[in-house]
């Protein structure tokens, strides 16, 4: 038995899931709020300061806000809704409506508020950014890859579009451009797990897995909680023959999310191949356990929905 599977998307994917953020304190508080994120300031969002006398519009949009600190999410929404309708051209409410939806799994929808944003602001190199990785979200790369390389032409030094740009080179084939995206990265940010994370897959599908094996490891050693690094050096090691290295990346995983299925089938079987039937037995029926817990979730959600 192997784990030949485990890493078929190993390219990190946890550096997409804050959109980029904005500059404007508004927005980015509403972002944060979105998001999930733990803020510093947990109380709730104040009105902004506006030069101007506050239009109907922009009621709404405070009244959003603060429906965002309720995590009512589809009263936010009613209320950006009706701002747009008073105002077309209310930027702050696309960015806002945008990640609300990114959140909901609206990814066309979000593509449509940041065609907006950027008809409003052509040069906006997050909007390029975030449209960029809610195209690749739905499976157009080649398009998503369009909106990083106008995000890098107006910032050349704008990380996330680097690392999104690699994501999507890396799931097209082509890891040679990949790699280059996550040296730019490295050249300025020596210290970014996930350069050397992605840099690390790209190597490694390219058949140099000593290199990738290296990658990870620094990785780790600038992260030592970064899940997908433990995951994607195992197999490395694995296919280099060697398991018990593979087996106690997996053991370090398993410490950061305990209660991941495929983690524990995966080592069930390199204890398996290792000998150690008993540890590949309760790897199994924990692994077992899991998904069914994960199953009966599933089931309560849909009838809630």
């Amino acid at each position: 038995m192997n784990n030949k599977n485990l890493s078929e998307s190993g390219i990190d994917r946890s550096v997409n899931q804050g959109l980029s953020r904005y500059s404007s304190p508004l927005i980015r508080k509403g972002l944060d709020l979105v998001n999930q994120s733990q803020l510093v300031d947990s109380q709730p969002l104040q009105p902004p300061q506006i030069s101007r006398v506050q239009t109907g519009a922009e009621k709404f949009l405070i009244r959003g806000i603060q429906k965002l600190n309720q995590e009512d999410y589809q009263g936010a929404m009613e209320d950006f809704n009706q701002a747009l309708r008073l105002d077309s051209d209310y930027y702050d409410v696309y960015i806002l409506r945008a990640s609300i939806r990114y959140q909901l799994d609206d990814s066309l929808g979000g593509i449509e508020d940041y065609n907006q944003v950027l008809r409003l602001n052509p040069n906006n190199v997050e909007g390029y950014t975030n449209r960029g990785y809610m195209r690749a979200r739905l499976g157009d790369k080649l398009e998503a890859i369009k909106d990083f390389n106008q995000a890098l032409r107006r910032d050349p030094s704008y990380v996330q579009a680097y690392l999104n740009r690699s994501i999507s080179r890396s799931e097209l084939g082509d890891y040679r451009g990949a790699i280059a995206d996550s040296n730019q990265i490295l050249q300025t940010n020596p210290n970014n797990a996930h350069a050397y994370n992605n840099r690390g897959f790209s190597l490694y599908k390219l058949g140099n897995k000593q290199a990738a094996i290296e990658d990870y490891s620094q990785a780790l050693r600038i992260n030592s909680s970064f899940t997908q690094a433990y995951l994607n050096r195992s197999q490395a090691l694995d296919e280099l023959g060697d398991k018990w290295g593979a087996i106690e990346d997996l053991t370090q995983a398993l410490r950061i999310n305990p209660k991941s299925a495929k983690v524990q089938m995966h080592r069930s079987g390199l204890r398996y191949d290792v000998g150690d039937y008993q540890g590949a037995l309760e790897d199994y029926n924990q692994a077992l356990l899991y998904s069914k817990r994960s199953l009966l979730r599933s089931r309560r959600l849909s009838r809630c929905n």
